[in-house]
């Protein structure tokens, strides 16, 4: 698909590493999404837009309206992850997931599963959240605290640090 490497790297830097702006984005080759911000007249809000080369266009599609923009995202085989900054201080990070489907009979991609994303046991607020990278079935995450950095992964039960990392 050609993506700019900065959207293709399978760990991606936290969009609010540094206090820059940048575009929160995601993609696995085939799929990309990306976090834009909207402005309402009830305020701002965070649009996930999903692009796949099986559109053959130039185009992409509103999959999610988000509360704010995610803190980081990585993907893998059409599957997104997304981790929301904490709300407020103390708070816990929401952890997202979404696969982009395409409809055989009309074409269409639609999200699975349909009209909301998959909810996953929230991450720790505190500390700082170094990169995201999805794996074949879940996800890992690099945080950063007054003890040093774990890498943790999401298993059936929850986080989890993992021992002895590669």
């Amino acid at each position: 698909m050609g993506w700019p490497r900065a959207v293709s790297d399978s760990w991606q830097r936290p969009a609010n590493a540094g206090g820059d702006r940048t575009l929160a984005s995601a993609s696995d080759g085939t799929h990309a999404w990306f976090a834009v911000e909207r402005t309402r007249a009830g305020g701002t809000e965070w649009v996930l837009l999903h692009h796949a080369t099986a559109m053959n266009c130039d185009c992409v599609r509103e999959a999610f309206t988000l509360p704010r923009a995610p803190e980081a995202m990585s993907a893998l085989r059409g599957t997104l992850w997304i981790v929301l900054p904490p709300e407020s201080a103390g708070a816990r990070r929401d952890v997202y997931s979404v696969r982009a489907v395409r409809n055989p009979a009309t074409g269409a991609f639609y999200s699975d599963p349909p009209t909301r994303m998959a909810i996953h046991p929230s991450l720790p607020g505190d500390g700082e959240l170094r990169g995201i990278a999805a794996i074949e079935d879940g996800v890992l995450v690099l945080r950063s605290a007054t003890a040093g950095a774990t890498l943790e992964e999401l298993g059936s039960r929850g986080w989890r640090a993992v021992i002895d990392p590669p």
